[in-house]
């Protein structure tokens, strides 16, 4: 979205607004991202029972955390229609005030936030003419009671946008298939984020966390939850040290996130004798700037994972990518040009890429030189813009 915010030739065409649901966290991100051209209305309050057990440090930490997840499912369920209808009533005041041509509603998979299907109920209702849903996930099936429960909603939301809009194809089939849509209501426009601009102060990150230049640094950046699979990760690197002891030496892991999982993957590193090579670095403001001082970028997702902005994030940066090969990753990733691709949950294949980046440094220049260059043709600020510049207008 900040793309579309800050962009000169939108603004030169639209005035733009932006309502969300607001956080704390949220709000002091959204500062470095939102202008003053862009209207801002925080018109709902985030809140999930499941928040107060993130940081929950005992030994039945699990169970509880697993108790109030059940207990947030059920008030869902129960909740789902009065609260929707509540979020619907708020959103056609504010769309009548507004009065906008497009209404874009990000959406961070489907069925996702709630608030972006009230949205889309509520533009119809208000006569919008070009509605518009990025879902940025693949579609959950109806495979479970709260989204049976949701089926309704789905119907609505179906019959109020005008076109779905997701990063890949694999997510593109997946909606389409879930809530059974004709192939003219969806299309795709891949992800994008614009060039960084990296300002490096004395002393640089390496040195402020203990490395030098010889050493080898990949680095996740991804919420500490189980479908980012940390694990796997882990246990690789625990491999090729096991078989290379001397990499002890020369390989350091940055974390980068938080998240439910952080002390059992604090564990996990004890368990593999880790603790000298891994490094959780927590929620950071200023990832880019440690990711441009990183030597390999690794994803290890497992589920629920479309097109994410990191690996091309990475790109940008000239950084080669070890990713699995789910989803919109297989089309972000070349196989063996701009990094290596490994079957989902595969330890002994992601050990075996990760081996071959550390130890060969002309490998990792030759496939940063490849992931920046594909960064440059696909995934630029501008040609993100232009294409939905044209989905706006109604050309795409």
């Amino acid at each position: 979205m900040p793309l579309i915010w800050n962009s000169r030739l939108l603004q030169s065409c639209y005035t733009m607004s932006f309502s969300y649901r607001k956080s704390r966290r949220y709000e002091l991100e959204l500062k470095g991202y939102i202008g003053d051209n862009v209207q801002k209305f925080p018109i709902f309050s985030a809140y999930r029972l499941v928040n107060l057990t993130d940081n929950a440090g005992n030994l039945s930490r699990k169970r509880i955390r697993q108790f109030v997840e059940l207990i947030d499912q059920l008030l869902s369920i129960v909740f789902l229609y009065p609260i929707f209808l509540y979020e619907v009533i708020k959103l056609i005041r504010l769309f009548r005030e507004l009065n906008p041509d497009v209404l874009h509603i990000n959406n961070g998979g489907y069925p996702g936030a709630r608030s972006a299907r009230s949205a889309a109920c509520a533009g119809k209702i208000c006569g919008i003419r070009n509605i518009l849903m990025t879902v940025n996930n693949v579609t959950v099936p109806y495979n479970r009671l709260s989204r049976i429960a949701e089926y309704p909603v789905d119907f609505f939301v179906r019959k109020s946008v005008t076109k779905f809009v997701t990063a890949s194809e694999y997510a593109s089939s997946s909606i389409r298939v879930v809530l059974n849509i004709p192939l003219d209501r969806a299309t795709i426009i891949e992800n994008a984020v614009r060039a960084p601009e990296i300002v490096r102060e004395y002393p640089y990150n390496r040195e402020i966390l203990g490395c030098n230049s010889e050493h080898v640094v990949i680095c996740v950046t991804a919420t500490l939850e189980s479908r980012k699979g940390h694990e796997i990760l882990l246990d690789a690197l625990a491999k090729i040290l096991f078989k290379k002891p001397y990499l002890r030496d020369v390989v350091k892991l940055w974390i980068i996130g938080d998240g439910p999982l952080w002390a059992d993957l604090n564990e996990t590193v004890q368990s593999f004798g880790l603790q000298d090579n891994v490094q959780f670095l927590g929620y950071r403001y200023d990832y880019l700037s440690l990711m441009s001082e990183i030597d390999i970028f690794v994803l290890t997702s497992v589920s629920s994972e479309d097109s994410p902005l990191s690996t091309i994030e990475a790109m940008s940066l000239g950084i080669p990518i070890i990713a699995s090969n789910l989803a919109g990753l297989s089309n972000q990733i070349v196989h063996g040009l701009n990094g290596f691709l490994f079957p989902v949950g595969d330890v002994h294949k992601l050990a075996y890429y990760m081996e071959r980046l550390v130890v060969d440094k002309s490998l990792r220049n030759s496939m940063g030189l490849s992931a920046k260059d594909q960064y440059t043709k696909r995934y630029s600020s501008e040609v993100f813009v232009l294409n939905y510049e044209k989905l706006y207008s109604n050309k795409l």
